[in-house]
């Protein structure tokens, strides 16, 4: 169980470049954030993460849940828009773990929401119109 991640003198080179931007991006991900949390909030059948209190995140990902997340994530595709199931098994339903851990885990909350959840589009290559596009279409969704 691991993994190597030492990185090679290439990628180390991107790196130190990207690495100007990053409070750049990291600042327009909060606002796209923001602006998904004040419009989604709104959806009874959507969960939002929770926003710990004097922290700032970095929003590597948006997550909802919904327990339409698959109809949902087709719905959007349709649309031009793609998501991405970015954790579809919970750790005690990977293999390495599920045949000893499994019983042990049943009751944990990460095996309901690993069907629920659904990764948003988020980050610098997305303008604040495409998110807004993006929740117009979410909402829509859940109107009909």
């Amino acid at each position: 169980l691991g993994r190597n991640s030492r990185m090679d003198n290439i990628q180390a080179g991107i790196l130190r470049i990207k690495l100007k931007k990053l409070n750049e991006w990291i600042d327009i991900r909060n606002k796209q954030a923001k602006l998904y949390y004040e419009q989604l909030s709104q959806i009874k059948k959507i969960s939002l993460i929770k926003v710990l209190k004097n922290t700032k995140s970095s929003f590597h990902l948006f997550v909802i849940r919904t327990i339409k997340r698959n109809k949902l994530k087709n719905y959007l595709e349709k649309k031009g828009i793609s998501t991405s199931i970015h954790y579809p098994l919970s750790l005690p339903e990977t293999p390495v773990f599920k045949k000893k851990h499994f019983s042990n885990c049943r009751r944990m909350k990460s095996l309901k929401f690993s069907s629920q959840i659904l990764s948003l589009p988020i980050g610098e290559h997305i303008s604040l119109k495409e998110i807004k596009y993006i929740f117009i279409k979410i909402k829509s969704f859940f109107d009909d």
